[in-house]
């Protein structure tokens, strides 16, 4: 069954929204034909088994240098996510939009909403209470990518890549495609463990999600994906207290650009939380890239 975004074109013009549209740069087709065999794999994966882990030198090959470094850094100084109380989440978010049949597949960046008393720039993010019981049913508003980010060649190609890897049963081709991504930093004090939201296997409601592994400091601990049964999101529990059997695979993404991905209807997903396991600072750094089909 299809999942199609529940938000129609016409709301990214809305009078609260600056209708400037931040335009990015053409695909980059060279990098997508060296990365065929990879999206092949990737693509076939997620079809046959629902979800897929690769290693960090076939993505950081495919992805090639392209200022990633800058990305890293970028993401290992995010700001505090608003949302945390904790002060252990730090994270950017940003969306965008583009026609897969238009030449070069031009991204439009949905700009910034801005508060207009605080005048605070913000992007908002919306997750149903039924799948996030530590922050769902309410919107959030997260600091958005820096526009100097979304011009990095090396999110570009990542993106690319993902979108090129992606099943069509779940993205079609022949609509607009909206994409969502996350830059979120977890960052243990050396004592405090920095947890994720939501904190137990649960289903984002998008057709399908990658993470992306950009940093993790060599003292971090924990951090482990896990990948369940769709039935297991159902239980919100963490996932050493799910049912035997449950848990189909877990891995701890440890080289830059190593990820996974998963066909979200179909599964259940977790990360461990991060802590440190020599009482310094400690941090694990993901991008997030979730796809999907707009109304109009």
């Amino acid at each position: 069954m299809e999942r199609t975004t529940k938000f129609s074109l016409d709301s990214f013009y809305s009078s609260e929204i600056d209708n400037h549209l931040q335009e990015i740069p053409s695909v980059d087709s060279s990098a997508l034909l060296a990365a065929q065999p990879l999206t092949l794999q990737l693509r076939q994966a997620l079809e046959y088994d629902a979800f897929v882990f690769w290693d960090s030198s076939e993505m950081s090959k495919a992805v090639g240098d392209a200022n990633a470094d800058i990305l890293i850094k970028a993401a290992r100084h995010a700001p505090l996510d608003p949302q945390d109380p904790r002060g252990n989440r730090h994270r950017y978010f940003g969306s965008g939009f583009f026609f897969p049949w238009q030449e070069g597949m031009p991204w439009s960046v949905i700009p910034p909403r801005v508060d207009p008393h605080s005048g605070w720039a913000f992007t908002s993010y919306f997750q149903p209470a039924e799948i996030n019981v530590d922050a769902g049913g309410i919107v959030r508003r997260f600091h958005p990518i820096p526009h100097e980010i979304w011009q990095l060649p090396a999110l570009r190609r990542l993106v690319d890549i993902l979108f090129v890897s992606t099943p069509h049963a779940l993205v079609s081709r022949q609509k607009p495609v909206v994409f969502n991504l996350h830059i979120i930093h977890l960052r243990s004090d050396g004592v405090r463990a920095a947890v994720s939201v939501p904190d137990h296997m649960h289903q984002d409601l998008e057709p399908i999600t990658y993470v992306i592994l950009l940093d993790r400091s060599k003292n971090a601990a924990g951090g482990v994906s896990h990948i369940g049964k769709a039935a297991a999101a159902h239980a919100a529990k963490n996932a050493q207290d799910v049912k035997d059997g449950d848990i189909i695979a877990k891995r701890t993404l440890t080289g830059k650009f190593s990820g996974l991905g998963f066909w979200d209807a179909r599964v259940s997903h977790d990360v461990s939380p991060v802590y440190s396991s020599d009482g310094q600072p400690a941090w694990r750094s993901v991008l997030l890239v979730d796809f999907g089909n707009i109304t109009i």
